[in-house]
């Protein structure tokens, strides 16, 4: 029964990386293909530097997310990708009277939950940490 218990923890911990790591993933992949328009949403909101800023993004989020997802590193880029959520977050989503920024904030509180989640207890059994 403890072996079935570990291994099940084992796979949800597994699980739940690849569902944290899939929208840094692809969001990283979709700046890489949109990024003129991603610049030009960054200067919109005012932000300096956007050239700069969005290779800074597409390198937090790919790295980021492929090292939570193999699990190497897991708990330091948990963290990372969490900080870097809630200054995107900031800088997007403050207008909470607008409905759709308020589900966007919401659901990015909720992804830095998992993040810190994943940065507390660590990357599970499967993953190259190995549970560390």
């Amino acid at each position: 029964m403890i072996c079935t218990h570990l291994q099940a923890q084992a796979i949800l911990a597994l699980a739940a990386r690849a569902l944290l790591a899939s929208i840094f993933l692809v969001m990283g992949y979709r700046h890489i293909v949109d990024r003129p328009r991603v610049t030009a949403s960054m200067a919109a909101q005012g932000l300096p530097f956007t050239r700069v800023l969005i290779v800074c993004a597409i390198l937090i989020e790919i790295s980021g997310g492929t090292l939570l997802l193999i699990g190497f590193g897991a708990r330091c880029s948990a963290a990372a990708l969490a900080l870097f959520t809630i200054a995107a977050t900031i800088v997007f989503y403050r207008n909470i009277s607008d409905g759709e920024h308020l589900v966007h904030l919401l659901k990015n509180l909720a992804i830095v939950g998992g993040l810190l989640m994943a940065a507390c207890y660590g990357p599970g059994l499967i993953s190259l940490d190995g549970g560390v």
